[in-house]
């Protein structure tokens, strides 16, 4: 059996987390989400759509967490990709909700929009209060209880649940929410804060998996690698400012499935501090995967600035529509405006 560890979270929102709780405004609406957990005469789980090893990772971790206190719950989800099915549990998602399950309360993880959650049969958000658990700069808050909290990931925010509840840690919840944050921080490959770290090895204590979490993130599929390569062949990246933004095109027909890591390779160019990668659909719509290496250039802020998105530090994404090359020229000025055209190599 694990253990119930002690973990204080989280610092005070920054100057980049506008959309973040106070501390006292976020003690009270997480008491009122523990409040809602113990009383809930049913409970769905759910996350975004394409869902990754945080969002996903952090609603298996819960729904152990809820069977644990005895709550019913079921979670759904789409079908996960392939190297997020060794996470534990994921042999139990569902993609409809069964005939005859009572739920008043709707959890969802790592989602920033409502439209983002795919559309389940059976799932009734109007007849549900929903409880909106996200660590995102920009949140539009759909639910009742909106627990929007500076972090390294969803699954780092939501561990304080087991401390509140008083229920151990078991080694399950323990790997998939390490599964998260390995993921949310590209494999810890990026700055930390003391926190994250504290909460790693507070799971590494519960007995989490790491091996199995870490190949939630690390297995490279042959998609990733053709993208990589349509990216390469026809010549789809371009270098601006002495090489300080990196600017890559994918055609988002051909790769249905987004890749978690390819804007990750666009942004490990030499020299760059800020990387853009354009997944492009012939219907319009164009998702924006930004990253930067440099605390100047803030992901979420520039993610804001393009469109209605959001992120964490050094990572963030935004859904807009148009041409690619509208796009390109809007992030050129924006990068402008940024300074970037005025830093020395």
């Amino acid at each position: 059996m694990g253990q119930v560890l002690v973990y204080k979270r989280l610092a005070e929102p920054t100057e980049t987390s506008e959309g973040y709780l106070s501390e006292t405004a976020r003690q009270d609406v997480f008491d009122s989400m523990v409040r809602r957990v113990q009383n809930a005469r049913g409970i769905v789980l759910t996350t975004h759509a394409t869902p990754d090893a945080d969002g996903l990772g952090t609603a298996l971790a819960v729904r152990d967490l809820l069977e644990s206190l005895g709550r019913p719950c079921r979670l759904l989800s789409e079908e996960p990709i392939d190297h997020l099915k060794v996470l534990p549990g994921t042999d139990r998602i569902l993609q409809r909700i069964p005939e005859g399950f009572d739920y008043d309360t709707v959890m969802t993880f790592d989602c920033g929009v409502r439209a983002l959650i795919p559309a389940f049969e059976g799932l009734d958000f109007a007849r549900a209060f929903v409880i909106n658990i996200d660590h995102h700069y920009k949140n539009s808050k759909f639910g009742q209880c909106n627990y929007i909290v500076a972090g390294g990931s969803s699954a780092e925010i939501t561990y304080p649940l087991w401390q509140a509840l008083g229920i151990p840690l078991s080694k399950h919840a323990a790997t998939n929410l390490f599964a998260g944050a390995y993921c949310d921080s590209a494999s810890f490959d990026r700055p930390q804060t003391a926190e994250t770290w504290c909460f790693a090895g507070a799971l590494v204590e519960a007995g989490a998996d790491q091996e199995t979490a870490m190949r939630a993130y690390n297995a490279y599929s042959l998609r990733d690698f053709a993208m990589w390569r349509d990216i390469v062949i026809k010549d789809n990246m371009e270098f601006w400012f002495d090489g300080r933004v990196v600017v890559a095109v994918v055609d988002g027909d051909r790769f249905e499935q987004e890749s978690i890591h390819v804007p990750d390779f666009v942004s490990r160019m030499e020299k760059a501090l800020l990387s853009f990668t354009l997944i492009a659909k012939s219907d319009g719509h164009i998702k924006i995967s930004i990253r930067s290496s440099d605390k100047r250039y803030s992901a979420p802020r520039i993610a804001w600035m393009l469109g209605h998105g959001g992120g964490r530090e050094g990572v963030a994404a935004t859904v807009v529509r148009g041409r690619v090359d509208e796009w390109k020229q809007k992030i050129y000025f924006l990068c402008l405006y940024k300074g970037l055209g005025n830093i020395k190599a």
